[in-house]
């Protein structure tokens, strides 16, 4: 997160990817959008991994990452 936010402000990124699902986040990409960034969220839909709601609506935009992509990495 760290990394993230001071590299929002050193100005070294436009666009931004986080892969997450808590909501602790959310202040992080409020800040990060804030300084003019773009935020893609890409996440795991299934509860098991916890997404939070709140967090998809703090985003630019949204990529789940389903069962398949899953089923692939455990085969790989």
């Amino acid at each position: 997160m760290i990394d993230m936010l001071s590299n929002a402000y050193n100005d070294n990124f436009d666009v931004a990817v986080l892969v997450a699902g808590d909501g602790d986040y959310i202040p992080l990409i409020s800040e990060i959008k804030r300084l003019g960034k773009v935020i893609y969220l890409v996440f795991f839909l299934e509860k098991a991994y916890g997404m939070n709601p709140d967090l998809l609506l703090s985003s630019d935009q949204n990529f789940e990452v389903g069962k398949s992509f899953l089923e692939a990495w455990k085969t790989a």
